[in-house]
């Protein structure tokens, strides 16, 4: 199954689907593309952003050590 708000809001999802909203990545790139596509400022959109860069940059300093591990 593909769990983001890509295809449909998270606004009335149960909730063990916001759950899985909240886990995926995509759901906050969505996010923050909607709100500059349609002007919307909302409270938590620079968390989303500074959230998501948190997590790019974790997986790219762990993508990089496994990728000097290799040999090659």
């Amino acid at each position: 199954a593909f769990v983001s708000t890509t295809f449909y809001p998270s606004e009335g999802a149960p909730e063990p689907l916001k759950a899985a909203f909240s886990i995926n990545p995509l759901t906050y790139v969505v996010d923050i593309i909607r709100a500059g596509l349609f002007n919307i400022s909302y409270p938590f959109l620079y968390i989303e952003m500074a959230l998501l860069t948190l997590v790019s940059i974790i997986v790219f300093f762990i993508a990089t050590y496994l990728l000097t591990r290799l040999d090659v």
